[in-house]
């Protein structure tokens, strides 16, 4: 669904070897905190999959879940979610 989202951004990062990719994983707060904290973690790590599988190397790649998303304004379906950032790696 989000694939030509995450094509601009590795077209970006082949355009600049110095960028990376920051990926945040988010769960709604239904539920289990371990299981949140799981599966916001797979959210975040299909995301660094399909970007390696694209030629970008892991080194260029951040991927991390949170669990639950604090933001109490959201629906359940939009906490469900992955945010990805470009970053500059000189900078890290």
């Amino acid at each position: 669904k989000y694939e030509s989202d995450l094509d601009k951004i590795l077209k970006e990062m082949e355009e600049h070897p110095n960028f990376g990719v920051e990926i945040s994983g988010y769960a709604s707060a239904e539920g289990d905190i371990d299981y949140n904290k799981k599966l916001s973690n797979q959210r975040a790590i299909s995301v660094l999959d399909y970007i390696n599988h694209k030629g970008i190397v892991r080194r260029r790649i951040i991927a991390k879940g949170f669990g639950a998303s604090s933001d109490s304004g959201m629906s359940k379906e939009e906490s469900r979610r992955v945010e990805v950032k470009i970053v500059d790696l000189n900078k890290l």
